[in-house]
């Protein structure tokens, strides 16, 4: 509303370049990066300010939720997450953890897991650490992901239950249908993100599913986890 300040600001836009420091022209490119209106017109338009702090937010939501996901679909190691998110909405794996230290440790392997950072010889050969594979605990084959967790032989005895309480808690109908047994690779995902689009595409869950399924996940990740670090000492 201030006449000068708006010939300030008119002449500042038409006469810096976009290398300039100049506020206004850091301003303009915000703008744009958000798809938000030009200064000008945001000047000109008598945008309401409840209205306009609510444009803001859902510009820089959208903007960083895309951004995010299209970057983490690039990531190989990230492959068995759902990298699906609604911003300010934490993933599952934290949303479902008790604040206890104990429960903090176990999501903290299950995050490590899901996002590929936890280091096995798979991931070691991968990055030329080692031209090894083989699983240090049964020495009977490559030491994956989906080795560690389903399929190991040294760890088949504590695995076991677990793996029954989470085809217990899914729904009866995938269980029993002749077309859908579970592969190494299914389970794995159904451990790893049972948000997973993959899970979800061929077996919908409730949110009460999903809490079920992730806490009983998360104790066989870190049972897994304190059985191979007791093994290799």
């Amino acid at each position: 509303e201030n006449s000068t300040m708006l010939d300030i600001i008119i002449s500042q836009i038409a006469s810096k370049a976009l290398s300039s420091n100049s506020w206004f022209v850091a301003t303009q490119k915000l703008l744009r990066r958000y798809k938000l209106p030009p200064l000008l017109e945001i000047m000109a338009g008598n945008i309401p300010k409840e209205a306009w702090k609510s444009m803001v937010k859902k510009a820089i939501s959208t903007h960083w939720k895309n951004s995010i996901e299209e970057e983490a679909n690039t990531k190989s190691t990230l492959k068995h997450m759902n990298t699906t998110f609604t911003p300010g909405q934490p993933h599952l794996v934290w949303k479902s953890t008790n604040p206890s230290h104990r429960d903090v440790r176990r999501a903290h392997i299950k995050a490590k897991l899901m996002t590929g950072t936890y280091i096995l010889q798979s991931n070691r050969a991968a990055f030329n650490q080692t031209t090894d594979k083989t699983c240090p605990m049964c020495n009977g084959g490559d030491e994956s992901i989906a080795h560690f967790i389903m399929s190991c032989p040294a760890s088949e005895t504590l695995r076991h239950p677990f793996i029954q309480q989470l085809h217990q808690a899914i729904p009866l109908v995938y269980q029993d249908h002749p077309r859908t047994g579970w592969s190494e690779e299914m389970s794995t995902q159904l451990v790893l993100d049972p948000t997973h689009e993959v899970i979800n595409e061929i077996l919908p869950l409730s949110n009460a599913q999903l809490y079920q399924i992730e806490k009983i996940s998360r104790r066989l990740c870190f049972k897994l986890h304190s059985l191979r670090a007791t093994q290799l000492g």
